[in-house]
């Protein structure tokens, strides 16, 4: 039996609406400025990004109707373990993956896959959400590796740094928390505890040198007592200047910390190796 006149034009009317949705699903993918492609059942295309295509270096390919593992037969097992998964209804996600392609180079990948369903309420497949993340990986790596060896040379030069956020809040090296005895998972340091370390009669001219530095003088150099909580007393000498932003406001201090005890042991001998010296002198010209 051939549909009434009105069953035909509403199966039309759908139909056409059907078309006008897929066509504006397929131009939002498109033009979306994220990485996405959108799957059937059998990982066909269905859609992709103009982005997609940029990140994974796929020039103006077309893609629709073409197997996800004919464009990339690189992809590991694993993630086809995980396709499996997603077109069997869940959902994952992966904050970084790496991702080795078939030239040999290494990258790295924030993803997200969700399944798609028909009117029907069918599987219809699955859609990836996906950013190349290597050039921020990479950025990642550098930043470690500065970070390493500016810990490394202030652990040789016994100098730690500190930024005081003019909040209360101060932000220490590794080293400065070597240099006062202390741990970062026990000490959070702020201006009262870091007096609570200064020798008691030093603490009025620390005092007065952060005011100083606070008011954007330079006070230069002030060499001090402080006591590690084993009860070890130790020289500092300590520098800090204000930090100020693009439009010349106070942004923050930023200072160094420099263990000087073996110094400060070494001039005490000395001059009292060379008070020896004079009272030996003294004595030598008295006996003539």
């Amino acid at each position: 039996d051939r549909p009434e006149p009105e069953e035909r034009r509403a199966e039309v009317a759908e139909n056409a609406t059907e078309c006008k949705e897929a066509e504006v699903l397929r131009l939002f993918i498109k033009h979306s400025p994220a990485a996405i492609a959108m799957f059937d059942r059998e990982m066909k295309y269905i859609a992709v990004s103009d982005r997609f295509l940029t990140d994974y270096d796929l020039g103006e390919r077309d893609l629709v109707g073409l197997s996800h593992y004919e464009v990339f037969p690189e992809i590991p097992d694993r993630w086809k373990e995980i396709h499996r998964r997603c077109l069997a209804g869940a959902t994952e996600k992966m904050e970084q993956d790496s991702f080795k392609r078939r030239d040999g180079k290494q990258d790295w990948v924030h993803w997200e896959i969700h399944p798609w369903y028909e009117r029907s309420h069918e599987m219809g497949g699955i859609i990836l959400f996906s950013e190349v993340i290597t050039e921020r990986k990479r950025m990642e790596e550098a930043l470690r590796n500065k970070e390493h060896l500016l810990s490394e040379s202030q652990r040789v030069a016994h100098i730690g740094s500190w930024v005081y956020g003019l909040t209360e809040q101060i932000t220490w090296s590794e080293e400065t928390y070597r240099i006062y005895g202390v741990s970062p998972d026990t000490f959070h340091p702020n201006v009262e505890l870091f007096l609570s370390l200064i020798h008691s009669e030093d603490r009025p001219a620390m005092q007065r040198w952060i005011t100083a530095c606070v008011a954007g003088e330079k006070p230069g150099e002030l060499e001090f007592r402080a006591i590690r909580p084993d009860g070890t007393v130790f020289f500092v000498s300590g520098r800090g200047e204000m930090i100020y932003d693009a439009e010349n406001r106070p942004a923050y201090l930023a200072g160094t910390a420099q263990d000087i005890t073996e110094r400060r042991r070494a001039e005490e001998s000395m001059r009292e190796n060379e008070a020896r010296l004079r009272q030996a002198l003294d004595a030598a010209h008295m006996g003539t």
